[in-house]
């Protein structure tokens, strides 16, 4: 029996509600803005070195390490770390956020206002998570594109570049957004029948 089944309404699938499809389109939108920032920052940055500096470093790339510019590998640093953090920080937010739902009643609301669905509860675990990943990954591109004003060296691009990429595939898409909530589903069902044991 499939036991994402005995979550789903015969209504169809709870993201398709029409509140479900609004936070998922804020999300999106929140994503998107932020990639479109980091993107607008690193134009402006480069657009600058090239132009106001004539490509020249402000730093003289005076520091190096193994002939390679101090600030590229602090730059490589902040972003490759970035990924990793947010790799490892993300589904544990994840985890410990269905764990919560699983097991803590939700939150009493001011009075007339209803109270939070379990569906409601569970995309916000989602959401919290997506948003941390990208903000992680957003301040590490965007420290390392106005680093690139010292080196001026290319490399420095290149891992804003990879960020951009990386937001870009964990984008919060339908798709992507309804298979992590039933495989969310799931993970409850295992935590709550862990419980009841």
């Amino acid at each position: 029996m499939n036991r994402i089944s005995q979550y789903l309404s015969d209504d169809g699938h709870p993201l398709d509600s029409p509140e479900m499809v609004a936070r998922q389109k804020v999300l999106r939108l929140l994503c998107l803005g932020l990639i479109g920032f980091l993107v607008v920052v690193t134009i402006g940055v480069m657009s600058t070195v090239e132009f106001a500096l004539g490509g020249r470093p402000i730093s003289g790339n005076a520091g190096r390490l193994i002939g390679v510019p101090i600030v590229t590998v602090l730059g490589a640093t902040l972003t490759l770390s970035a990924v990793a953090i947010a790799r490892f920080l993300v589904p544990f937010l994840w985890s410990t956020g269905l764990r919560r739902v699983a097991t803590e009643p939700p939150e009493t609301p001011e009075e007339g206002v209803p109270p939070e669905t379990e569906s409601e509860r569970i995309w916000h675990v989602y959401a919290t998570g997506k948003f941390a990943e990208f903000a992680i990954t957003e301040a590490a591109a965007v420290a390392t594109a106005v680093l690139y004003h010292l080196t001026a060296d290319w490399f420095m691009i290149g891992f804003v570049g990879g960020i951009i990429l990386f937001q870009v595939l964990r984008l919060p898409t339908i798709p992507r957004n309804r298979a992590w909530y039933d495989d969310a589903l799931l993970e409850l069902g295992m935590i709550r029948s862990n419980l009841a044991a």
